[in-house]
């Protein structure tokens, strides 16, 4: 128990370190404001065109997909430098010379930028109260949306800090990182090419966008939906910890 404790307190401690690092540097600011400005704009163009008909839009299912999609580009952005900078600049070489493991030095850093992707996540809490001034929307569903927004978020994380692992040279991990969430984005498009169907249904169960969109338009939460992005974290964030320890050996 003392040494559960005591990671917690280590990951705790790089967490929010990590945290104020990345809101010490402009570019989460500037990543941040592209991302608001763009989802604000759709949720301007979108509901905006509802009301100007008389109709009052219940449904933040759309608006949600889009800033889920969005973050396919942007959470890489943002996770690419967590572990390239220290691998650039040698400090990693003083992690290792620490008495803190691999695992509570990924998962601390995967946790702290997770909270400052959630800051942002938070703003946009202002436009369900919105919906809510206008009409009535069902709370559970956009409830659901939003924690299919958070899981998707954490798992794009995760993949973009496992991509940062690989290389010190940040574009490299950014372009890695993408392309990585990208292909389960759209992963279940391949499952129809593969003949047999045992290999195409895993295939097609792999998709992002498929478990994101159970809880996000079907406002389902299935314990196999959460199981997935539980699980697709913590494989990335143990791959991530099993290649940085690599580099204790290594260099």
């Amino acid at each position: 128990m003392q040494s559960v404790g005591r990671s917690l307190r280590t990951i705790w401690i790089i967490a929010k370190q990590e945290f104020s690092l990345l809101f010490g540097s402009p570019l989460i600011y500037f990543i941040g404001a592209i991302w608001l400005l763009i989802n604000g704009a759709f949720f301007s163009f979108y509901f905006g065109q509802q009301w100007n008909q008389g109709v009052a839009p219940l449904d933040m299912a759309p608006l949600i997909n889009t800033m889920v999609f969005l973050m396919v580009f942007f959470a890489p952005a943002i996770s690419m430098r967590l572990v390239a900078d220290e691998l650039r600049e040698g400090t990693h070489e003083l992690l290792f010379t620490s008495p803190i493991r691999d695992g509570e030095i990924i998962v601390g850093k995967w946790l702290g930028a997770f909270g400052a992707v959630a800051v942002f996540i938070a703003i946009t809490l202002l436009y369900p109260v919105v919906l809510a001034l206008r009409g009535s929307p069902d709370i559970g569903a956009i409830a659901a949306g939003y924690l299919g927004l958070l899981l998707s978020t954490g798992t794009m994380m995760a993949i973009g800090i496992l991509a940062s692992s690989l290389t010190q040279y940040q574009l490299v991990a950014l372009f890695v990182g993408i392309g990585s969430c990208l292909v389960l984005w759209i992963v279940d498009l391949f499952a129809g090419l593969v003949a047999n169907p045992n290999v195409s249904d895993f295939i097609a169960s792999l998709s992002l966008r498929d478990h994101g969109d159970a809880l996000i338009v079907n406002s389902i939460i299935d314990p196999v939906d959460i199981a997935y992005f539980i699980g697709m974290i913590i494989i990335a964030l143990l791959l991530a910890s099993q290649i940085l320890g690599s580099r204790r050996y290594v260099g």
